[in-house]
């Protein structure tokens, strides 16, 4: 397990192709308030009305989702070690065999601390297209605040 910062997050979402899995390991009504796009909420897949078990059917899909894909984990908690729900998806995802791109990522600071600096990457469950079961809407993010710019900002010195 290794710590992730904002930025390597950020990289990892945006990045060509079906390179990573984004988690978020937070109740299911905090995930549909506000969750970093594109990521699977955890807590349906966890099944509470099994009393914690795992399901068969959920478990292959998260097996199947993060194997050969760079996994990353995030909760509410600022320390994303101290957070029981983090934990609880990590030892899913041992329980499930996923075997991810390198070490599973846990996200410094949680989501409050990735939606202060990209905040144009959080967004609700009301805010894109519904779609079945734990997985993500497919919906694009908004452009990035510096692909916005015009390519000579900065530039001119007083």
């Amino acid at each position: 397990v290794r710590l992730a910062t904002n930025s390597l997050v950020y990289c990892l979402l945006v990045a060509a192709g079906d390179s990573a899995t984004l988690l978020d390991a937070r109740p299911k009504a905090a995930y549909e308030e506000r969750h970093i796009q594109g990521a699977w909420c955890v807590d349906s897949v966890l099944g509470a009305a099994n009393g914690g078990k795992f399901q068969t059917e959920a478990e292959a899909a998260v097996c199947t989702r993060c194997s050969l894909r760079s996994v990353v984990v995030y909760g509410d908690e600022a320390h994303v070690l101290h957070d029981a729900a983090v934990l609880r998806v990590l030892s899913l995802l041992q329980h499930v065999g996923a075997r991810p791109k390198g070490p599973p990522l846990l996200l410094r600071g949680g989501l409050g601390g990735f939606a202060k600096r990209f905040a144009f990457c959080v967004g609700s469950r009301g805010s894109q297209a519904k779609t079945k079961g734990p997985g993500p809407s497919m919906e694009p993010l908004p452009p990035s605040p510096a692909e916005i710019l015009p390519p000579n900002w900065g530039k001119a010195r007083p």
